[in-house]
């Protein structure tokens, strides 16, 4: 039997998924946050059509534009502070904002 369009779309994508999850692997390693997290973070904000500057617009952390960037490419740790308030925002790790 053969699949048919929709189930190979479906298993393209999944593939997809998984090597993208693959490759944030190998980048974060050591980082902490969960690399699965870290897609599903960066693929909500394209779905809300939403890049990293106008969500630190909406959120009140304009002025940590590199910081939320360096979070959301897995280069930063997010352990304490505003690195781990805007982590909880993002959904990137489970606990409580802190800080505003």
């Amino acid at each position: 039997m053969r699949p048919n369009v929709s189930q190979l779309s479906i298993c393209h994508r999944m593939t997809d998924s998984v090597a993208e999850i693959q490759t944030v692997t190998k980048r974060t390693a050591g980082c902490g946050l969960d690399p699965a997290r870290l897609v599903a973070a960066r693929k909500k904000l394209d779905a809300m059509g939403m890049g990293i500057k106008e969500w630190c617009e909406q959120n009140g952390h304009l002025a940590d534009y590199p910081l939320v960037r360096a979070i959301l490419t897995g280069s930063k740790r997010c352990t304490r502070g505003r690195s781990h308030d805007i982590a909880v925002k993002l959904g990137l790790k489970d606990g409580e904002v802190v800080n505003g």
